[in-house]
């Protein structure tokens, strides 16, 4: 059996941007829109052509998709946004968000799993909500996930598991702007614990204070959520 030619495949990808159907153009401008008017532009990527690959696949089929028309604009931070609304020149953007982290049994999502989830909500500063739980991870911790965390099996054997939890989390969450200290991280682990139970990824905007760190503070060498704060 013959191999597809991957130069075929971006050849027709190329050729189907150019001519992209005004719906699928609607429907990107509908989606920021619906999010206040500024999207990162993987959480475009994963709800116009449906998540199906990654994000770097789909990239430049949206640009070139999107080329051309001005009814949403790519920013230089990577998010597209509505020319000329409130939110685009970032407005009121932390006026509300959730702050999220997780603790795991390491550092690949698809391969282990939630053991802490806390999400707190803030508004116009002020702390107003949280939400946070033990996980039940189905396994037994390793050794060193136990001392750097300082939780125990017998602890985690009596918490619920995050299917359990999920649409109390969800709810809390809602469409809530992320922020979080590297919170890709975060967000990557609950969507692959999300894709467990067969729910959908979270597609909030996020902000990444580590990101913002390393473009604002450049002194810090070594910016870990301590050192910043």
């Amino acid at each position: 059996m013959s191999m597809p030619d991957s130069s075929a495949d971006s050849d027709s990808r190329a050729e189907g941007a150019a001519a992209a159907p005004p719906h699928l153009i609607e429907r990107a401008e509908a989606f920021v829109r619906s999010r206040g008017g500024v999207v990162p532009e993987d959480a475009l990527i994963a709800y116009v052509f449906g998540g199906v690959g990654g994000p770097e696949l789909w990239r430049p089929l949206l640009r070139s998709m999107l080329d051309g028309q001005d009814r949403i604009v790519i920013r230089a931070d990577g998010c597209w946004s509505v020319p000329g609304d409130g939110r685009a020149d970032g407005g009121a953007l932390l006026d509300a968000f959730v702050a999220l982290d997780v603790e795991t049994t390491g550092l690949r999502p698809m391969q282990q799993r939630i053991i802490e989830v806390a999400a707190i909500r803030y508004e116009r500063g002020a702390e107003v909500d949280r939400f946070e739980t033990l996980l039940d991870p189905g396994r037994p911790l390793p050794k060193y996930i136990a001392e750097l965390t300082g939780l125990a099996n017998e602890a985690l054997a009596a918490s619920p598991s995050f299917e359990r939890i999920a649409p109390d989390m969800l709810g809390f969450i809602g469409q809530s702007l992320l922020v979080g200290h590297n919170v890709d991280f975060d967000i990557n682990f609950v969507n692959a614990e999300l894709r467990r139970c067969g729910r959908p990824s979270l597609l909030n905007d996020r902000l990444d204070t580590l990101s913002l760190s390393v473009r604002l503070l450049p002194h810090v060498r070594r910016p870990g959520l301590q050192s910043v704060a």
